[in-house]
């Protein structure tokens, strides 16, 4: 006999339990009998319920609401189901600290549910974690409802896998996996984000990376630009600075040697200006002295002798010219005569000239007609030559002609050949074509198949993303009707606390009950009022039973409700307008300002509608901090303000000086406690409200969402199905296109050694057309050089010719040449002879004339010309005296006139001494405000480059022609470098560090999720290894079971060795051929499924087991089987069993009898004395 698993199930509110049911049950069978509709399955549904179950149509039910009971035939709704189950634990086979393990459920009419675990609430997954850990489940096969055990006959095997894997325990590792998948998809998601993120910062870091160097070397750079710079600026104001030292000195001497030229200067001018007096007196006197006149006559006489003299003298010199231009007339007929005489030796020399000539003619015409007679022989010898080449012309030229013949004869080949080369070129291309249209047929197909692969992993790869975005969507779903029933399960409780506020506060409320339509018209002042908790006290004492008031909109309202009152009776109500007389009663703008004292009024919140009745009841109640300062102030305010002071712990001090202290009126501070409160709750009902219809939207935009994502799976694995089929045509193709290919390689080697051979054709009428051409080219050349000779022989020949003919024509020229010559020298001889008579005479006449001419009148010139040279020397005598004199005087003025010059010269020495000395002392004050200006330069560029001048001016230690240069050269490095982030450097590290953070993230991720593959692998391989041990028993207990209760055979059949392999069920019924289990009647479906139901127990009994109707199909016969072998395992497993069966009650250890009143109640009879009062007796107490 089993131990006691299932110990008792309270049920309250429950589908027909109305009332509290406690069923209490004993090792064994249980057995639960009664009439149809009585509520025996509500039982098993209560069970199934507790455990966690989500299915409505499992639980027979259309929505949540539906387990609530709804009343009927007088008996009102409850708003509660609740099911406890209290399990056995003493050897923990739940992973608990607790003896007894109860676990509840509770579900209000508004649709919240919670589940309770001790008294705890837990989540519905932790629940069902800690039941799967001892086999227990809301689907599991201990829980076998109506129908279930026939439906497991009728599953598909991917279905039946299902319930066999939930049987022989191995879902746990089913969940596992998928957990682990879950897991594994989401690592994925998360490394594919990273992986982005890394994506997006690694340009970003690279590009930070090279602005960081740069501004690294830009940081460099200009250090050593300043550096650099430093120093030469610091050299340069030093040396500035003692240029400066020598330039103030030098100019200082400037100055003063200006100031002492400037007095040379002065000194040379006076000077001067004495010496140039002195001088123009002597000029003044040289004028007025008597000698110049003496000079001057002197001079006259003296020119006037000299011009005498020179008229004299010119007339001589005529006649002396008039003489001699005779004796030239003279002398040229005297030369005359002698040319004339000089002539004939000359014409005797031309007559002998002559008669030479004419001999020399005479002897070349000789020579001539024995050249005229070589040149005739010259011209025959040519003749000949002439015609011997026009023989070898002849000769060449024919053999021309067959070297030509034979260039046609090997062209006439070539033709053919290329002709023949031209038709296997044009097949070659044709099979190129053809090649190529191949090639990119394969191509194009290989692109089409690799396409086609590409699309079969894209649909793959989409396939797998939509299971996973379905399997998300699912989770997603699960865990929005989780966050559903969570804002439920808390809507509930906000609407129950507040039904609870409210109650309370109705039940405890002192105000007097009044009628619907006057309370809800006349709400009480409490209602409206937002009083902050800190001043419960306060307003419970200043208004007191004034909280209770009801609120009106005017006086007229307020006579209407008090006359109704007075008419129909009611409790004392105090009405208060909303306007009219409060706001003539209680005016405002006269409240004085009170220090440290707050107007109660404008501390409290209400409607605006209210604030009149607010300002009228509160507005001269002023908050202090404590009772002394409400006494110091109430003396200070005058008695007809009317102003009352209240401190926050409830003091009040009237105007008159009354004092009200002590506890406060704690039913008023109550009553705006518990306003307070349900104000609160319903603030929080109405937020969780709307966070319910959020969850809503939530939910069924989700469950949309689950839809979309189970037709993308739908269609993606269609997708999928076509990707294949068109990567298998793409295979063919391109297996056809190689063939093609190959095919064409083929033809392509063939013709390719037609190609060869013409090649070598074409070779060998290269070779002999090569020897023609040689052979032309010879008798060209030979051709060539006979015309060439011929054409020099012909030349020659003409110029023989004309050699001959010139030949002739110079014998008869040279033959009239000699006749000339001849007579030209008879003509000479008798000129020669005439002209020597001529001179003769000539000379003789030109003698006698000059000789009479030259005596005429020389001797009266000559005495003229003594007379006038004795007058001009005595003139000169005078003029001698009278320039002596003259000179004396000359040179006193001379003497005067170099002094002026010398002390001018001094004078001018002197200003150009001063001039240079002020031009010296110009160019320093120039050099020093230059020297000046650059240092303010200096100064300027120090603080813009450098930020400061240098005050510790040294020399540098380097040239400042280098310094200055690699100044220069570093500023340029810093200018080609362009603009520079100056915050690179830092947001470099920080991305760096981000990016290697997520590096190592995306590594952890990665690791993580090879893990969590390695561990979903190992938890395939368990799942494999215990599924194939579990079905193998089962499949054992299977066939004896079947061999039990219907004779035949029975087998297990696993499709094939996958984590999803479905399950075949084999029955072979003794005498019958095989045959579908579709073919079978009700009863062997029913002893076939108890088959199948008994083997999953046998091979893993549950702790307690609930069969709904299981054997309702069987008759006696096959009941009795069915109850021994229910038996046999009732000693492992305790077994509730709801049954119309009398056998199954007979074997039963324990009856429960279930009925339902006219009001729709089940009720439950206990009979635990089954084997004493017999089943009959049993069920007719359950019936009664």
């Amino acid at each position: 006999m089993s131990s006691v698993r299932l110990q008792s199930l309270a049920i309250q509110g429950f589908k027909s339990f109305a009332t509290r049911t406690l069923l209490e049950f004993a090792p064994g069978v249980t057995a639960i009998v009664g009439p149809n509709g009585s509520g025996k399955t509500n039982v098993a549904d209560a069970i199934r319920w507790v455990l966690g179950s989500q299915s409505p149509r499992a639980l027979r039910i259309a929505g949540a609401e539906d387990v609530v009971f709804a009343g009927g035939n007088g008996r009102a709704p409850v708003g509660l189901a609740d099911v406890q189950l209290t399990l056995n634990n003493e050897d923990t086979w739940l992973p608990v600290a607790f003896r007894e393990v109860v676990v509840g459920r509770r579900a209000f009419r508004s649709g919240e549910s919670e589940y309770v675990l001790n008294k705890s609430r837990v989540r519905l997954r932790d629940l069902l974690e800690l039941l799967a850990h001892g086999g227990l489940g809301p689907d599991g096969h201990a829980l076998v409802a109506q129908g279930l055990a026939d439906q497991a006959l009728s599953l598909n095997p991917a279905q039946r896998r299902d319930l066999f894997e939930d049987a022989s325990g191995v879902r746990q590792y089913r969940l596992q996996r998928t957990e682990a998948e879950h897991k594994i998809a989401e690592a994925r998601r998360n490394a594919a984000r990273v992986a982005d993120l890394v994506h997006e910062l690694k340009p970003r870091v690279a590009t930070l990376r090279r602005q960081a160097r740069r501004a690294e070397q830009e940081t460099r750079l200009r250090e050593q630009w300043q550096s650099t710079l430093g120093e030469w600026v610091t050299h340069e104001l030093w040396e500035v600075g003692h240029l400066l030292t020598d330039l103030t000195t030098s100019a200082a001497e400037a100055r003063l040697a200006r100031a002492a030229g400037d007095d040379a200067v002065a000194q040379a001018g006076k000077s001067v200006e004495a010496s140039r007096r002195t001088a123009m007196e002597l000029r003044s006197a040289g004028q007025a002295a008597p000698h110049s006149d003496s000079v001057r006559e002197a001079q006259q006489g003296v020119i006037r002798h000299e011009r005498e003299v020179a008229a004299a003298e010119a007339r001589q010199e005529a006649a002396q010219r008039e003489t001699v231009a005779r004796r030239q007339a003279a002398a040229a007929a005297s030369d005359r005569a002698a040319g004339a005489e000089q002539a004939l030796p000359h014409l005797r020399n031309a007559v002998a000239a002559a008669l030479e000539q004419a001999e020399k003619q005479e002897a070349r015409l000789a020579t001539l007609a024995a050249q005229t007679i070589a040149t005739e022989e010259a011209e025959r010898e040519a003749t000949l030559a002439l015609e011997s080449t026009k023989a070898s012309e002849v000769e060449a030229r024919q053999r021309l002609a067959q070297a030509e013949e034979g260039i046609r004869g090997v062209a006439r080949r070539r033709a053919g050949i290329v002709k023949d080369q031209s038709d296997v070129q044009a097949e070659l291309e044709r099979i190129a074509d053809e090649w190529t249209v191949q090639s990119d047929c394969s191509r194009t197909t290989q692109q089409k198949g690799d396409e086609a692969e590409a699309a079969l992993r894209t649909c793959r790869g989409r396939l797998d993303e939509a299971i996973g975005q379905h399997r998300m969507a699912q989770d997603s779903a699960a865990r929005g009707d989780r966050e559903l029933q969570e804002a439920e399960r808390t809507l509930a409780a906000s609407r129950t606390r507040l039904s609870v506020l409210t109650t309370v506060a109705a039940e405890r409320s002192p105000a007097p009950a009044l009628s619907k339509g006057i309370a809800e018209s006349a709400p009480m002042l409490v209602e409206r009022l937002r009083v902050p908790a800190s001043l419960d006290a306060a307003v419970a004492a200043t208004l007191g039973a004034a909280l209770r008031w009801r609120l009106v909109e005017d006086l007229a309202t307020a006579g209407q409700l008090a006359a109704d009152l007075a008419t129909h009776g009611g409790p004392r109500t105090t009405f208060v307008p909303r306007n009219g007389l409060v706001q003539r009663r209680y005016a405002l703008a006269d409240r004085p300002s009170l220090a440290g004292g707050r107007w109660l009024d404008e501390l409290i919140q209400c409607d605006p509608e209210d604030a009149p009745v607010l300002a009228g009841i509160l507005g001269r109640t002023c908050l202090v901090q404590n009772l002394a300062r409400a006494l110091e102030l109430v003396q200070q305010v005058p008695l007809e303000t009317g102003i009352r002071f209240v401190t926050e712990r409830g003091e009040l001090v009237e105007p008159l000086g009354a004092v009200t202290a002590g506890g406060a009126a704690s039913s008023e501070v109550a009553v705006l406690s518990r306003e307070r409160q349900v104000r609160e709750c319903r603030i929080e009902v109405a937020r969780w409200e709307r966070e319910h219809q959020k969850h809503l939207a939530l939910v069924e935009e989700r469950q949309a969402q689950l839809a979309a994502k189970a037709h993308s799976e739908r269609t993606h694995r269609l997708g999928l199905r076509q990707a294949q089929r068109q990567l298998d045509q793409a295979e063919e193709q391109v297996q056809e296109a190689q063939q093609a290919v190959e095919r064409l390689q083929r033809d392509q080697q063939w013709w390719e050694g037609l190609v060869d051979r013409a090649e070598r054709s074409h070779a060998e009428c290269t070779s002999d057309e090569a020897e023609y051409r040689a052979a032309e080219q010879e008798a060209g050349q030979a051709l060539v050089a006979a015309r060439a000779q011929t054409a020099a022989l012909v030349a020659t020949d003409s110029r023989a010719r004309l050699a001959l003919r010139q030949s002739r024509s110079t014998e008869a020229a040279v033959r009239t040449e000699a006749a000339v010559a001849r007579q030209a020298a008879r003509t000479a001889t008798e000129q020669l002879q005439a002209a020597a008579r001529r001179a003769e005479q000539a000379a003789r006449v030109a003698a006698e004339e000059h000789e009479r001419a030259a005596q005429a009148g020389y001797a009266a010139r000559e005495q003229t010309v003594d007379q006038l040279r004795s007058g001009l020397a005595a003139a000169r005598t005078k003029l001698a005296d009278a320039e002596q004199a003259l000179r004396e005087h000359q040179r006193a003025a001379g003497a005067a006139e170099r002094d002026l010059q010398e002390g001018s010269d001094r004078l001018s020495a002197a200003r150009a001494h001063a001039t240079t000395l002020a031009s010296r002392l110009d160019a320093a004050e120039t050099r020093l405000a230059a020297l000046k200006e650059r240092q303010a330069a200096l100064h300027e560029q120090a603080e813009r480059d450098l930020g400061a001048v240098p005050t510790a001016l040294t020399p540098a230690r380097s040239a400042p022609a280098q310094l200055r240069e690699r100044a220069e050269e570093l500023r340029r490095r810093l200018h080609n470098l362009g603009p520079i982030n100056q915050m690179a450097v830092e947001e470099h590290a920080t991305l760096a560090a981000r990016l290697a953070h997520l590096t190592t993230q995306m590594a952890d991720i990665e690791a993580t999720a090879m893990r969590l593959e390695q561990l979903r692998n190992e938890v395939d391989q368990r799942l494999a290894h215990e599924f194939r041990r579990n079905i193998d028993v089962v499949g054992e207990h299977f066939r004896d079971y079947c061999a039990r209760l219907l004779g035949g055979e029975g087998r297990l059949i696993v499709e094939d060795d996958s984590a999803d392999g479905g399950i075949e069920l084999d029955l072979h019924l003794p005498g019958r051929r095989r045959q579908p289990l579709a073919a079978l009647s009700g009863g062997e479906r029913a002893l076939a499924s108890a088959a199948l139901l008994f083997a999953l127990l046998r091979a893993r009994p549950t702790l307690f087991c609930v069969l709904d109707e299981v054997d309702a199909a069987l008759d006696e016969t096959n009941v009795v089987r069915f109850c021994e072998a229910l038996e046999e395992l009732a000693q492992e497993t305790q077994f509730l069993v709801i049954t119309h069966n009398r056998v199954t009650m007979e074997r039963a250890d324990a009856l429960y009898g279930v009925s339902s009143a006219d009001d729709g109640v089940s009720q439950v009879i206990s009979l635990r004395s089954i084997r004493r009062e017999g089943p009959h007796a049993a069920v007719a107490a359950a019936a009664g």
